[in-house]
């Protein structure tokens, strides 16, 4: 009976590093999750956020008067309370959310009147601050030949840039490497993959 020596990634030399990194090749649903959350993302998007393009009534808005009018239509949208803490008791306050669970624990979460925060907004994944980037840069600078329609377009584009920036970094080899140490893939002593 032969004995065989199985080595995790982080284990193996640099040399049979290189070779699992070479060998290595991404299966056909390896990335599904970044479509999955992209697309919940765009959904997301277009009912809070695109579909005011039908609603609104001056369609050539530029400039300042469009800044104006996203903060007084979409702000809620774009901006969420800022989250400060929890209390482990139920009070009856317009900026608390009280959550009781099936344990019997009792909590309520507690948001500030004045911070905001325009961090994942949407649905919570760094897409939303991807879609959102164009719309955000424009609140800071407002440009004057900017109409929400080229808003829109520049957000959609922003995220198509963004999924397919990460899916270009999944195939070098900073992204192979970052795969394989979290996974739990065998390998031999020179670096082929065992199971």
């Amino acid at each position: 009976m032969q004995t065989i020596t199985i080595y995790q990634f982080d284990e193996l030399t640099e040399e049979s590093k290189q070779k699992a990194i070479d060998n290595f090749k991404y299966g056909d649903n390896q990335f599904d999750y970044i479509w999955s959350d992209a697309q919940e993302t765009l959904k997301h998007f277009n009912e809070n956020i695109a579909y005011m393009l039908i609603r609104m009534n001056n369609q050539d808005l530029t400039g300042f008067r469009l800044r104006k009018w996203i903060l007084n239509n979409l702000y809620n949208d774009l901006f969420k309370p800022k989250f400060i803490g929890n209390i482990n008791k139920i009070v009856k306050h317009k900026r608390l959310k009280n959550n009781y669970y099936k344990n019997g624990n009792i909590s309520s979460h507690y948001y500030s009147a004045i911070n905001v925060n325009d961090s994942c907004v949407l649905t919570g994944v760094c897409y939303d601050d991807d879609i959102l980037k164009p719309i955000y840069d424009f609140l800071n600078n407002p440009c004057e030949h900017t109409t929400f329609k080229d808003l829109i377009n520049k957000c959609k584009d922003s995220l198509n840039n963004s999924i397919e920036k990460e899916i270009n970094w999944h195939y070098t080899d900073e992204g192979k490497i970052e795969h394989l140490s979290q996974q739990d893939y065998v390998y031999s002593e020179n670096g082929t993959l065992l199971y």
